[in-house]
């Protein structure tokens, strides 16, 4: 029934916002239990074929993966062909003679269900300072990157599933596909238009560079991503000759019947904040652009305070003659408040660093004035 479906789908969204704002081993270990519950339903589809794959030993190496990429994403990489090459392994040692399709399977097992999904761990582990982190403080829990990138990669499939569902059953009339005959051609335009009006909003709010491309691209990259897993899924579930993966979520089916959406898209979505917004940004850069940035200053006892706008030119070693310069009032102050604040490196272009934190001390009479492009002076008010 409807509500069922609704009451399902509030308690997911619930769960999973959770587990993005614990971060760390928290919400790996969510994944985890995605992880292994979506592949008991794939292998299970597997074997309703004939097929004998690797399973259990399939399904341990998929969460050596995840842990893997907890503690450093790039050693999921390492361990993905050591990875295969165990499960080959354990299946030359069974009894009966394995075929071409138990090694496939348990290899696209491995892959589908296990390295796609790392990718959504390394996405959180982004720690970099969001953005905008500064006007956005939770009783002093700090956002990060990855927390904001993965809000922002679920908004995105969310908002496509909501739409094609919606507009397909109200004015869908042109089958998609034979693979999956509920799926129309109206329900999966406007869900692509969902998702790239949602995508355009975050690049817009996150100050992306060329936001209007940086997020049409995006938006379009999650949406077709999205769609294609979920017609990958529906066709393994044609072939196996099913209409729903399990029974885990009332009202939506298994894991996998909602999960589908997510596993191509964790990828593109890292490699599109890691790589291609770096790149845009630098190229950005290239046309020696000024960037405002915000820095605020807080009396010790939190008393006063004052907030700066500063001109920075985005590169970090303009970035360090502005704190050379910061250090210089030093010797020139007498006795006043202790200030005390954070920088943040880089560029609204994508190009993040560690904060720098620092105490100043600043006379009463007295405020930091920018004097030509990349100069500051201690003058009176």
């Amino acid at each position: 029934m409807p509500w069922v479906r609704v009451a399902s789908a509030i308690v997911a969204i619930v769960v999973a916002l959770t587990a993005i704002a614990l971060g760390g081993w928290a919400f790996t270990a969510l994944f985890a239990v995605l992880v292994w519950l979506g592949q008991l339903e794939y292998f299970a589809l597997v074997r309703s074929k004939g097929i004998a794959p690797a399973a259990k030993t399939t399904m341990v190496v998929s969460l050596i993966l995840l842990g893997a990429s907890q503690i450093q994403p790039q050693l999921a990489d390492v361990i993905l062909p050591l990875a295969g090459t165990m499960i080959c392994f354990y299946l030359l040692f069974q009894p009966q003679f394995a075929s071409i399709a138990d090694v496939s399977a348990s290899i696209l097992g491995l892959f589908y269900g296990g390295y796609l999904p790392s990718f959504w761990v390394r996405l959180r582990g982004l720690v970099d300072g969001a953005p905008w982190h500064q006007e956005l403080l939770f009783g002093g829990y700090d956002l990060t990157q990855g927390g904001i990138y993965v809000v922002m990669a679920f908004s995105c499939i969310w908002a496509s599933d909501i739409g094609s569902y919606i507009m397909g059953k109200a004015i869908g009339r042109t089958r998609l596909s034979e693979i999956s005959p509920k799926k129309t051609v109206e329900g999966a335009v406007f869900g692509l238009l969902s998702c790239l009006m949602v995508a355009l909003g975050w690049a817009y709010g996150l100050h992306w560079p060329l936001w209007w491309l940086a997020g049409g691209a995006l938006g379009i990259l999650v949406g077709t991503a999205g769609l294609l897993g979920d017609l990958t899924e529906s066709m393994m579930k044609r072939d196996a000759g099913v209409k729903d993966s399990g029974q885990f979520m009332p009202g939506h089916g298994g894991i996998l019947d909602r999960a589908d959406s997510y596993v191509f898209t964790a990828p593109l979505v890292f490699y599109f904040v890691t790589l291609i917004l770096p790149l845009l940004g630098t190229l950005t850069n290239l046309q020696n652009k000024t960037e405002k940035k915000f820095l605020s200053l807080r009396t010790s006892n939190d008393t006063c305070g004052i907030n700066l706008t500063l001109n920075l030119f985005p590169r970090k070693d303009i970035l360090e003659q502005f704190l050379d310069c910061i250090w210089g009032f030093v010797p020139y102050l007498g006795k006043g408040c202790l200030w005390q604040g954070k920088i943040f490196c880089g560029t609204k272009l994508g190009e993040f660093y560690p904060p720098l934190i620092f105490n100043l001390a600043l006379c009463d009479n007295h405020c930091v004035e920018k004097k030509g492009r990349h100069s500051w002076q201690l003058t009176s008010p």
